[in-house]
């Protein structure tokens, strides 16, 4: 039985890069019957968000115009995004940046390229904390 679209769950995809929101998109529309929408910059991340009211985002964190970390930042001021996990998802990886992004208010970090199986169980963790333990509205 397939869900109707009201019943699952959004992510928010942003990345710059076309072929990295390709394979996440898959992913998760294929094994986890997500609904996603994308965003190649930070200002059409932020009006996304606040008009999708995503269960997640994932959000690369070199972007072009406003970098990754100040869209988190900026998300975190808002009052309708403060509660949605955010996954800082960066082919950079540092003690230094990933302190930066918790400061920002990640909620998890992983870096590029995504292992499918530990991508997976993040997302699965994250799907089941915004949907209240259900994952995919079951």
């Amino acid at each position: 039985m397939s869900k109707e679209p009201d019943q699952q769950p959004t992510v928010l995809i942003v990345d710059d890069i076309e072929d990295n929101r390709k394979v996440m998109r898959s992913f998760l529309t294929l094994k986890h019957n997500c609904r996603v929408v994308e965003a190649e910059d930070g200002d059409a991340a932020l009006k996304l968000a606040l008009r999708e009211s995503p269960s997640l985002i994932l959000m690369d964190i070199g972007l072009p115009k406003y970098g990754g970390l100040e869209v988190i930042a900026q998300m975190r001021k808002r009052r309708r995004l403060r509660r949605v996990p955010i996954v800082a998802v960066t082919a950079y990886d540092s003690p230094g940046l990933r302190l930066e992004a918790e400061e920002a208010g990640v909620n998890d970090y992983v870096t590029k390229p995504l292992h499918p199986e530990e991508f997976a169980r993040m997302v699965d963790r994250f799907l089941q904390t915004s949907s209240g333990g259900k994952v995919n509205g079951e």
